[in-house]
């Protein structure tokens, strides 16, 4: 998907917590591209709305987000922590909920200010199975 954004020349900000090497593939692909990225850890969810802004700080709008984190312990339930269920749950639902609600309130304002959005930025962010 990211390669595919990057082809047609789009803004792609990427955030996670391992993200160099894609940035690093991305960019081979398409050298002319503007790919920016931020590391972020889905997993401390007291951090993200904060970094979300920071990113608005940097890049005016948001027009898509493409929510691709996702972890899992695949145990059985009488050996998993309480934490790695905790985490499961910070990275699956509460930081897709998160980041999903600071974007889609900045869009509906922008939505409202601007009958049409003139530019297209995209947001991916990505984490690595346990």
């Amino acid at each position: 998907m990211c390669e595919r954004i990057v082809k047609n020349n789009n803004k792609l900000i990427i955030i996670g917590k391992k993200i160099k090497s894609l940035t690093q593939k991305l960019k081979l692909i398409n050298s002319k591209s503007s790919i920016y990225s931020y590391v972020i850890d889905l997993c401390d969810i007291s951090t993200i709305e904060k970094k979300i802004e920071e990113i608005y700080q940097n890049h005016n709008t948001i027009d898509v987000v493409i929510n691709n984190a996702g972890i899992g312990y695949f145990s059985p339930i009488l050996t998993i922590d309480l934490s790695q269920i905790q985490k499961v749950m910070n990275v699956n639902f509460i930081a897709c909920y998160l980041i999903s609600k600071v974007v889609l309130k900045r869009m509906t304002k922008t939505k409202k200010q601007n009958s049409r959005l003139k530019s297209r930025l995209f947001i991916i962010y990505k984490e690595i199975l346990l």
